[in-house]
């Protein structure tokens, strides 16, 4: 479904920050994302990078990596999620020089190729079918609600 809004809204260059600001309400506070110590704080998001994008600079992301629109017919990797922000985060870092992801922080089990490498992982309100697969990965996370 995101693909076909994506195609039809396109044309019309809208602007987005008014559906921004009317989903403000529902912000989480993420004290992770507000920690000096990260180098680089990237918002790897399946969402469509038309909002997201501005979301990220409100909250001073140094990037974006969304869900970009869609530039040809459907394929099943157009969409930034699982192996496919995997590969988009891992080359984004490749570009800056940096090869780790120390800390993901995530509420969807979408993210588990990212999970898999990275070296801390913080998962908010994980329902009992996350926790077992990441068990099942041996992923090893901290919760948080």
């Amino acid at each position: 479904m995101k693909y076909y809004v994506l195609k039809t809204i396109e044309p019309y260059k809208l602007d987005y920050s008014r559906f921004v600001e009317s989903i403000k309400k529902h912000k989480r506070h993420i004290e992770e994302i507000y920690n000096p110590e990260f180098g680089i704080k990237i918002l790897a998001t399946a969402a469509p990078s038309c909002y997201a994008n501005i979301i990220a600079n409100s909250e001073k992301f140094d990037v974006c990596l969304g869900t970009e629109f869609p530039a040809k017919l459907f394929s099943t990797d157009y969409e930034n999620k699982s192996e496919v922000k995997k590969k988009n985060v891992l080359q984004y870092l490749q570009s800056v020089g940096d090869y780790k992801i120390d800390t993901l922080v995530t509420d969807h089990l979408d993210d588990l190729p990212l999970m898999n490498i990275a070296q801390n992982n913080i998962v908010y309100n994980p329902n009992q079918f996350t926790v077992e697969e990441l068990s099942k990965s041996a992923v090893t996370f901290k919760s948080r609600v």
